[in-house]
């Protein structure tokens, strides 16, 4: 992980500045595509798998349901 935060590093000195905030997602993004070999197909089905999961368990809360 050290490689990808000096490259990031790297890109904000060409800018002049750095927002830690932007950074640390585009670290969190990079991670994440190397996990599926920057397959975009494989990265949209994953985004829209964990979509599903999160209203899932919102509709479990707001109707009382307990998740297990």
């Amino acid at each position: 992980m050290t490689r990808i935060k000096s490259k990031a590093k790297a890109k904000a000195k060409n800018r002049g500045w750095e927002d830690p905030i932007v950074a640390e997602i585009r670290e969190i993004r990079e991670v994440h595509a190397l996990k599926f070999k920057h397959d975009l197909d494989a990265i949209f089905l994953d985004l829209k798998a964990y979509e599903k999961s999160l209203k899932e368990n919102a509709r479990k809360r707001s109707t009382g349901k307990k998740t297990a």
